[in-house]
């Protein structure tokens, strides 16, 4: 079958692949970060003292803000450079950390409520530079690499929560922790940011003289674009989902304990890094479509089997299908949208923006699903999300075949 990248040469330049070290290390900061807060939300709102429904409204005005921030990052970058904004992200993440300790020291809601906001845009705006560079490195090595870099993020992830609980257990105030993570993920940052921007501000160069030159529409605008946004929207949809019910639903359809619902999420998570990590090659031999495809039986397998099964171990496979099919949607679309560098700033923030919307929506839907028929039986409105995942796959090809390149 047809190969997305095309039948080249594995780019083994010692410059490319210094980039790659660097870009590696970045998102798995990346996920370090942002888990080491989630990690330790309940003592946050025990400190400040908000009940549940407070504390979400909170946490969703965070997510809002950080959803603006993914929308203006496009142009931003497009204006400024990458290295810029990852100057600035470098700036909001040590202004978070100031912000969390002084509203928990104080107990102050607001103060922890503008925190939440600077630490979600501080990662907004990492994310689409990141993106722009890390496709970029994908083209010089003229084979697909954009799922590892998700698959560090991930493995991040499980790092701060793991930290997170750790410092937890030994009494670590969350003031003192995110600040220690904030200083050595910012030091980082400050590190590889001169070795990793090329791209993002090779874009912003090119853009200008393009702008005056020959005028374009808005990313917004733009068939294709909207077309890869659908898709990543759906599979995001589809792993959010799993992000924040699929231990509940092991507790309440299985009447197991909390413990079994986070190993199941564990395996979910596993299945999903392992994939992005290893499955590259596939990407390479089948296509960028094909892989979608694949991936969005497999996701839909695997939650039928797992909303459907008699016996958890049977879930258990069906949740291990699920992550597979899970893994390479968004580098792939991420990917997608950045096949023209001159115009990857703002396409790539439009698709994280799809994929921040289905972030805000799938807790929301499965949740009121949930309350009418139950959690694991209300995951199978994922089923009708990914179908339209699936229909909109064939935007992913490369974009010299599509005419808003």
């Amino acid at each position: 079958m047809a190969n997305d990248m095309g039948n080249q040469p594995d780019g083994g330049d010692l410059s490319v692949q210094l980039v790659r070290k660097k870009l590696l290390l970045t998102y798995l900061a990346m996920g370090l970060i942002l888990s080491s807060w989630y990690s330790r939300i309940p003592s946050v709102q025990m400190a400040i003292g908000l009940g549940n429904s407070a504390m979400g409204m909170l946490l969703f005005l965070g997510a809002l803000g950080s959803l603006l921030m993914v929308i203006a990052a496009g142009p931003l970058v497009g204006r400024f450079g990458g290295g810029r904004m990852l100057y600035a992200s470098t700036f909001l993440l040590l202004a978070a950390a100031i912000t969390f300790a002084i509203g928990v020291c104080t107990g102050s809601a607001i103060i922890v409520g503008f925190g939440i906001i600077l630490n979600g845009s501080s990662h907004a705006l990492t994310n689409v530079p990141a993106n722009i560079e890390a496709a970029g490195v994908e083209r010089r090595m003229r084979r697909t690499v954009m799922p590892q870099f998700h698959a560090v993020y991930a493995l991040g992830s499980l790092l701060g929560a793991l930290i997170g609980s750790a410092f937890a257990a030994l009494g670590i105030p969350f003031s003192t922790h995110f600040a220690i993570i904030g200083v050595l993920c910012a030091a980082q940052r400050l590190w590889c940011i001169p070795g990793i921007v090329q791209d993002s501000d090779s874009a912003y160069l090119s853009l200008q003289s393009h702008i005056q030159s020959q005028p374009r529409k808005s990313a917004w605008l733009e068939s294709r674009t909207l077309l890869i946004g659908i898709s990543v929207f759906a599979f995001s949809f589809s792993g959010g989902s799993a992000n924040n019910w699929l231990s509940v639903a092991v507790v309440e359809g299985f009447c197991a304990t909390e413990a079994y619902g986070g190993l199941i999420y564990a395996v979910f998570q596993t299945a999903l890094s392992l994939s992005r990590w290893f499955g590259t090659q596939i990407v390479d031999r089948m296509g960028r479509v094909n892989i979608l495809y694949l991936s969005a039986a497999a996701s839909a397998l695997g939650v039928g089997v797992f909303c459907l099964a008699p016996s958890l171990p049977l879930a258990a496979l069906g949740v291990t299908i699920w992550g597979v099919g899970s893994a390479m949607s968004f580098p792939i679309g991420v990917a997608a949208a950045a096949d023209n560098p001159l115009l990857s700033p703002g396409r790539v923030s439009v698709v994280s923006a799809f994929a921040s919307v289905a972030g805000l929506c799938a807790p929301a839907i499965i949740g009121l699903a949930g309350d009418w028929i139950g959690v694991r039986p209300g995951l199978l409105f994922v089923l009708l999300v990914l179908a339209v995942g699936a229909v909109s796959a064939r935007a992913n090809r490369t974009s010299e075949k599509n005419p808003d390149a």
